[in-house]
């Protein structure tokens, strides 16, 4: 969560999705690496994905009387939501 707070892929995915290709061609461009399967890209996808399902609206009701609970309480949501995937996918091979 706090790789998708810090590179705002809340707000501008695309950024966040362009930022995972940079990486993956930093990966493939190194030698020895050009043939190495780089998953993160589909994992990492997939994560914001499952965070982007949470409705902060519906969130920020619940809080209405106390504002100050709504930012916690959406990332909470958030963070269940992509455990929840990770629960779901097999490991990351180790490389």
């Amino acid at each position: 969560m706090t790789l998708f707070e810090r590179c705002d892929a809340f707000r501008k995915p695309q950024r966040f999705v362009d930022m995972l290709h940079a990486s993956a061609c930093d990966h493939f461009g190194r030698t020895g690496f050009e043939n190495v399967p780089f998953p993160q890209i589909a994992y990492l996808q997939a994560a914001l994905g499952a965070a982007q399902t949470v409705d902060g609206g519906k969130i920020a009701q619940c809080h209405a009387d106390q504002p100050q609970n709504i930012p916690v309480a959406i990332r909470a949501a958030r963070v269940d939501e992509v455990r929840k995937l990770i629960d779901s996918l097999a490991p990351l091979p180790d490389l």
